[in-house]
């Protein structure tokens, strides 16, 4: 994971991350069986829409957020096949943050 919340940019990389494939959502839901399986995706946010902060001394926390638009490229294998987005998909609403909370709240 790499965040820069001043240049409102972030990015993260999965990779050959093991997964049970169930097939379907009806079979995961009810906890059917499964196969093992890997999953591998790479997200990019970029391209600042808005800023906001918040604090709140009294519980002690602290955010600051930029709202983006973000980039994933994703693709998964198992037994039961195969799948990879076709090409990188845009999303237009995302956000990254920065929260402290606790001990680590610096006010």
């Amino acid at each position: 994971m790499a965040l820069n919340l001043g240049r409102g940019t972030a990015s993260y990389r999965l990779s050959k991350f093991a997964i049970e494939d169930y097939g379907n959502i009806g079979n995961a839901l009810s906890n059917g069986t499964s196969v093992p399986g890997v999953v591998s995706f790479d997200v990019e946010w970029s391209g600042v829409v808005e800023r906001a902060s918040t604090s709140d001394t009294s519980n002690q926390f602290s955010l600051s957020l930029v709202r983006t638009g973000a980039s994933v490229n994703w693709s998964g294998t198992s037994s039961l096949g195969s799948f990879a987005s076709d090409a990188v998909t845009k999303v237009n609403f995302a956000q990254i943050a920065h929260e402290t909370n606790g001990i680590f709240f610096g006010g």
